[in-house]
């Protein structure tokens, strides 16, 4: 099943996250592994107990879930500026 999540604070991610992880079978200690994160980490992420956490470290545990975030933009195209 596949479904877009409105991310709009770190909480949002977090959620994702430890859903993923559920629907996926995995338990916290599994995903850390391969996702290359500690368990404490991603527990602590997966509690929103780590509101400073590295873009990099949660881009890893989405990729390795499976989860694509996409970012929607609105840009201003004129040629003015």
């Amino acid at each position: 099943m596949s479904a877009q999540v409105r991310l709009r604070r770190p909480m949002d991610v977090s959620q994702v996250v430890a859903a993923s992880r559920r629907a996926a079978g995995l338990t916290q200690a599994q995903l850390a592994s391969r996702a290359r994160v500690s368990t404490r980490w991603l527990s602590m992420f997966e509690n929103g107990k780590t509101p400073g956490a590295e873009i990099s470290k949660v881009l890893g545990v989405l990729a390795t879930l499976g989860v694509d975030l996409v970012a929607t933009v609105d840009l201003d195209l004129d040629p003015k500026d």
